[in-house]
C-alpha cells in the first residue's frame, strides 16, 4: 500500500511538472503557429509575451530574436526592431540570440539607415560580447 502511494505521489508530480512546462510553452507555440499562417503582428504579440512572462525559460531569448526578425524582415519596421533586439542585447546573458541581435543591430544601422558610425559601434559592442 506504501509503494502505491509514493507511486502515485510521484505521478502526480510529474503531471504538474508537465502541465506547467505546457503552459510555459503555450504562448511560443502560438506565436510559431501564427507565423506559419502569416500572421506577423500576432506572432510578434505571442513571442513579446512569451519572453516578458518567462524571462528565465531557455527559449526566451529565442522569443524575442524572431519577433525582431519579423519586425524588420516582415514588417519594414526597423526602428521597432531596434527596440526589440537592444531588449534582448541589454536584458539577458550573452548567447546565440543575444550576438545575433547585437549584429543585426549594426546591420540595420548600415544597410537601411546608412548610419555607418552607429554601424561601427554595434560592431565594436559585437566583437565585445563575442570574446
Amino acid at each position: 500500500m506504501k509503494t502505491l502511494k509514493k507511486s502515485t505521489g510521484h505521478f502526480l508530480i510529474f503531471f504538474c511538472a508537465l502541465y506547467v512546462v505546457s503552459c510555459q510553452t503555450r504562448a511560443f507555440n502560438r506565436a510559431e503557429d501564427y507565423l506559419r499562417k502569416g500572421r506577423f503582428y500576432l506572432a510578434i504579440e505571442e513571442y513579446e509575451v512569451f519572453a516578458k512572462e518567462h524571462p528565465n525559460h531557455k527559449r526566451a531569448t529565442e522569443a524575442l530574436f524572431e519577433a525582431g526578425r519579423l519586425q524588420m524582415l516582415m514588417l519594414n519596421k526597423p526602428e521597432e526592431a531596434i527596440r526589440t533586439y537592444q531588449t534582448l542585447v541589454t536584458r539577458f546573458p550573452v548567447n546565440d540570440y543575444t550576438l545575433k541581435a547585437q549584429l543585426e543591430l549594426a546591420e540595420i544601422q548600415r544597410n537601411h539607415y546608412f548610419n555607418y558610425h552607429q554601424a561601427i559601434i554595434e560592431y565594436e559592442k559585437f566583437l565585445s560580447f563575442s570574446k
